[in-house]
């Protein structure tokens, strides 16, 4: 099942639908959230859906957000695996097939593979590798403590929580794992975190297939401080039900990310206090 969230996004429900069809993986469904949009994504989605039996809409009573869309779609998905795709992205059409053979090979439960960075309008373009990791080293495992100190707010490192995560969806259900609501950013970090914490293996593929497209507008552009507090109650909270994310090297690492984000957001509430004067 490819997830996607929706929202006023009329101009892209085309050629994301390109990137499914073109897929060399031919059991597949589509399933789209329409997050209350005002525009015409909801039309737009349904006449796909009418068209294709493999594309599925779905219809938030109100606008929640990229992670509570993202939570019905997977309420929703009928699929063993469940893939993000942000609908103003783009994926190669042997995207799919490489993550799941990458999954068979390592025995992943949650697999990603690098993005390829360029602006909206030329998505399809060149563009730049976002981790640019070596093809010849092939997949690579990463822990829960590499995990969080690799997504620190304004941290040096390209963040590996922005990648787009399949994963298992019985892993998920039998652990009780789905999207935080409360997340605006970040809720795909969050859900490959909480996932791990119940003892998944999150497996990154070095190829880029996955083409992120970067929008001005775009919500992951636009950090408030609530996002950001959120982010740190959701931290919190898992911590306080895994008492191994509170030990060791992964207790450490969560700490440190913890503490970045509190700076992080003690700077942006100063900024906002000034802007008051």
């Amino acid at each position: 099942t490819i997830l996607s969230a929706a929202f006023d996004a009329d101009r892209f429900v085309e050629r994301a639908a390109r990137s499914v069809r073109y897929q060399t993986m031919p059991d597949l469904e589509w399933v789209v959230v329409d997050d209350a949009s005002r525009d015409d994504t909801c039309a737009r989605i349904a006449a796909l859906a009418a068209q294709d039996s493999r594309i599925r809409l779905v219809r938030a009573p109100v606008n929640g957000g990229p992670a509570a869309a993202r939570a019905l779609g997977l309420a929703a998905a009928r699929g063993d695996w469940g893939a993000v795709f942000d609908i103003d992205d783009a994926m190669e059409p042997w995207r799919l097939a490489r993550l799941l053979e990458t999954s068979e090979t390592t025995g992943a439960d949650i697999v990603a593979d690098d993005l390829r960075i360029a602006p909206e309008a030329e998505l399809h373009g060149p563009g730049a590798p976002f981790l640019g990791l070596r093809a010849d080293e092939g997949p690579r495992s990463i822990d829960l403590a590499a995990y969080f100190d690799g997504n620190i707010l304004f941290g040096p490192e390209r963040q590996t929580g922005y990648l787009k995560p399949m994963f298992r969806r019985a892993m998920l259900a039998r652990h009780g794992v789905t999207y935080d609501p409360r997340l605006r950013i970040g809720e795909d970090f969050a859900i490959v975190a909480a996932a791990m914490a119940c003892g998944a293996r999150f497996v990154i593929d070095p190829a880029i297939g996955y083409r992120y497209g970067v929008r001005a507008d775009s919500i992951s552009r636009v950090t408030r401080p609530e996002d950001v507090a959120a982010l740190i109650a959701a931290d919190d909270d898992r911590a306080a039900a895994h008492p191994m994310l509170r030990q060791g090297a992964t207790g450490a690492a969560l700490r440190r990310r913890r503490a970045a984000f509190a700076d992080g957001l003690a700077y942006m509430r100063a900024v906002e206090a000034m802007k008051r004067r």
